[in-house]
Parts: C-alpha cells; structure tokens; sequence
C-alpha cells in the first residue's frame, strides 16, 4: 500500500480492538514524528520530548484526525487520544475515593 493521508478518515473499530486498524494508525502517527539526538519532535508542531510516548500521544489527541474515539467504560464520553481518556478515568475514581459506605 501506499502512504495514508493523516487527516483520512479510518474506521473507528481501532479503539475496540481492530489490530489491522491500531497498526495503520500507529503507522500514520510515526510518520508525523521524528527522532534527533535522542529527542522526538513533532512534525506538525514544535512539540518535543525525550520520551516516544509522550509524542505519540501528544499527535493522536492534537493533529491526528482519524475520526478514532476512545470511549469511557463508566460514562460513555469519548476522547481522541488515549492519554485523554486516562486523565478522564483518574476523575471517575476519584469520585469512587469518595463514597462512603454505609
């Protein structure tokens, strides 16, 4: 195949487990990184960080525009990139923290 067009919508079934869609998608944002003297920077921005991670998920909830959501197994709220919807979930247990029982 040939190179995928990052702003191309791609089937949402990525976020429930759809191998084929999360490696496309992984492959569309590596292409919109890049690695120097150890520090990944962000194609799209001036984003960077010695951690691929934080890259990564900094391009999937800023400029990747795949139509993916990750939904809330509590609410059903969705979110773009995975590390919103794990700053979403810290809000639900949280609240859990707080209920006392009786």
């Amino acid at each position: 195949g040939g190179m995928m067009d990052p702003a191309m919508p791609i089937a949402a079934a990525g976020a429930d487990g759809n191998k084929e869609v999360r490696n496309i998608r992984n492959t569309v944002i590596s292409t919109m990184m890049t690695k120097e003297l150890g520090v990944y920077h962000c194609n799209e921005c001036h984003y960077a960080s010695k951690h691929r991670g934080h890259v990564v998920e900094h391009v999937e909830g800023q400029h990747l525009e795949d139509g993916l959501k990750y939904t809330c197994k509590y609410c059903s709220k969705q979110y773009k990139g995975r590390d919103q919807l794990r700053k979403h979930h810290r809000t639900h247990l949280k609240e859990a923290d707080h209920i006392i029982i009786q």
